[in-house]
């Protein structure tokens, strides 16, 4: 077998220097919601860069599926923070495994809306249920937005799918600010009940 001439390096790495001026240092916030709006944060400024339209159309296409991860992850991330924080509280005792599967933490997340919220109605729960299934359909398991192939070698989005994506930006950015609204009241209940 004939052998490969080695391509070189980025001359970046060979003349890297590690500066932690101000302006160089990103301070991690390692909180639940320091996380979410990371998330959240870099969808948005995916989402803003596609709705502005100045920007070539090929970018669009290569930017759909980590925007739709960025999206997919913030609602996991609400759904786990409303589960952990009842939790931590004790509000909710129920046994729970942290799962990938929107379907089954938004099951969880849903028995603890409806023993703490009297008044939600029930369109909104339909609403945010129906969602979280568009979601859970595009990628059930945080992993066909992750890697072109299963572990099996199968393809992870088969087909030559395409999407809207200002509508699921919409969609998702809005299941995530009311699932941000119930965490905040949830906060206040256990506030209140100690």
């Amino acid at each position: 077998m004939k052998k490969l001439k080695w391509p070189g390096v980025n001359k970046a790495i060979l003349n890297i220097k590690i500066d932690f001026s101000f302006d160089e240092v990103a301070v991690i916030d390692t909180t639940w919601e320091g996380y979410l709006d990371g998330y959240r944060n870099a969808a948005e400024i995916l989402s803003d860069l596609i709705e502005k339209k100045d920007h070539d159309l090929a970018k669009k296409d290569l930017i759909a599926i980590p925007l739709v991860f960025l999206i997919r992850h913030s609602i996991e991330l609400n759904l786990k923070l409303i589960i952990a924080f009842c939790k931590e509280k004790r509000l909710f005792l129920n046994d729970f495994d942290f799962t990938h599967n929107l379907l089954e933490s938004w099951k969880t997340c849903k028995r603890i809306i409806e023993l703490y919220f009297d008044s939600a109605p029930s369109n909104d729960i339909k609403n945010i249920e129906k969602g979280i299934k568009v979601f859970n359909y595009i990628d059930p398991h945080s992993y066909s937005l992750r890697y072109p192939i299963d572990k099996k070698g199968n393809i992870s989005i088969p087909g030559f799918p395409v999407i809207n994506i200002l509508a699921v930006n919409k969609l998702g950015f809005g299941i995530c600010e009311t699932l941000v609204n119930i965490f905040l009241s949830l906060k206040t209940i256990a506030k209140t009940s100690k």
